[in-house]
């Protein structure tokens, strides 16, 4: 199993990711961890170094400079493979982790999730599960089981029996599992104690495929044709890749136990370029994706609709969100602990950067240079 962490300037964030999927009570030796550095320049090469160091203590084998794949391996520790790419475009992040990956089922997951100690274990028993449900003979059970005797499967305490042996083992049911495993993303600001933030109703995602805490195996994401590259900027990659998933047969199970705690900053005015940057980018991925995929529910997804333009003229009239003023108002309303009405400028303000990305994009012609 391998588990893919593309990252570009999270060294701090991306540090608690790695040490949570580090300390596992899944079998040490029986995982990866693959972190795909899509041109960092916040240090975090030198932060992976030095955790590599002190996981495996000694001195990593190979330099993450140049693009290198950098690799520890310990005695009962699981590999740690690093490689720094220049930056480029999530997507093309991702595809290079599934290019590297050496497990049969790949679990994605954003460097900026933290993860409970039984999350990749939540994972697995939900493949296995789901897969030897429906084959005759097999039963599970709690115990300890007898692990590699014929027609038994023990894995984490819970035992799978069938009468007979016809050649299973751990690595070929994930090979036949034919789910997409969700698990929740808990959104948290608490970034001391990521893992204590309660869940939420607005922490559940519907997306077939999305990549912040999502496992499948690797046979279907190399059929499907991996991610498509075509998705330069940020946003919907992902949605676009579970449409043809989707076409393969694959269905989706969402599992409450592999949760993965999101840590989100307090907002602050001085992230508003920023936050204008990204979704004006994610409104030009939009356009790429409706191109790709011209249907009335990826419409609808995107909200490239009249209704949708004209709801925006109406909030954001005379383009207000980009006016001087407007970061100072959301500065006094944050100042004076109206948390609310910032909350709602800052949705609105949202709402027209999309707005102002996708029109950019329609105004290209299909198949320009940047993908739109």
């Amino acid at each position: 199993m391998s588990v893919i962490v593309p990252t570009y300037n999270r060294k701090a964030i991306l540090e608690k990711c790695l040490r949570a999927l580090l300390d596992q009570t899944f079998p040490a030796d029986r995982y990866e961890i693959v972190v795909i550095d899509d041109g960092s320049t916040d240090g975090t090469r030198d932060m992976v170094d030095y955790l590599v160091r002190q996981w495996h203590g000694r001195a990593p084998e190979a330099s993450a400079v140049g693009g290198e794949v950098h690799e520890a391996v310990g005695p009962a520790r699981c590999p740690l493979v690093y490689r720094y790419r220049a930056h480029t475009s999530a997507a093309a992040a991702r595809n290079e982790g599934i290019r590297i990956a050496r497990g049969v089922l790949l679990i994605f997951l954003d460097s900026d999730i933290v993860t409970r100690a039984d999350f990749l274990k939540a994972h697995v028993m939900a493949h296995v599960s789901e897969a030897l449900r429906k084959r005759k003979g097999w039963r599970s059970e709690e115990g300890p089981g007898a692990r590699g005797m014929p027609g038994v499967l023990s894995l984490q305490g819970v035992t799978w029996t069938r009468a007979g042996h016809d050649g299973d083992d751990l690595a070929a049911i994930l090979d036949s599992s034919k789910v997409i495993v969700h698990g929740r993303v808990i959104y948290t600001t608490n970034l001391e104690n990521p893992t204590a933030e309660p869940r939420k109703i607005s922490d559940i995602s519907m997306a077939f495929f999305a990549s912040g805490n999502v496992s499948i195996a690797r046979r279907w994401l190399i059929e499907a044709g991996l991610f498509d590259e075509d998705f330069t900027e940020y946003g919907w990659e992902d949605l676009e890749l579970g449409k043809r998933l989707k076409k393969l047969g694959l269905r989706v199970v969402r599992s409450e136990a592999p949760a993965g705690y999101h840590l989100k900053h307090e907002f602050r005015v001085e992230n508003l370029p920023a936050i204008r940057r990204r979704e004006i980018e994610r409104g030009h991925m939009a356009v790429v994706y409706l191109r790709k995929h011209p249907t009335f529910s990826v419409r609808m997804t995107t909200m490239i609709i009249p209704p949708f333009f004209w709801l925006v003229s109406v909030l954001a009239a005379g383009g207000w969100p980009d006016r001087p003023g407007a970061a100072r108002l959301l500065d006094r309303l944050q100042r004076g602990g109206h948390r609310t009405l910032v909350a709602v400028a800052l949705q609105i303000m949202v709402y027209y950067w999309y707005a102002q990305g996708v029109k950019e994009a329609l105004g290209r012609p299909s198949g320009s240079p940047d993908g739109s």
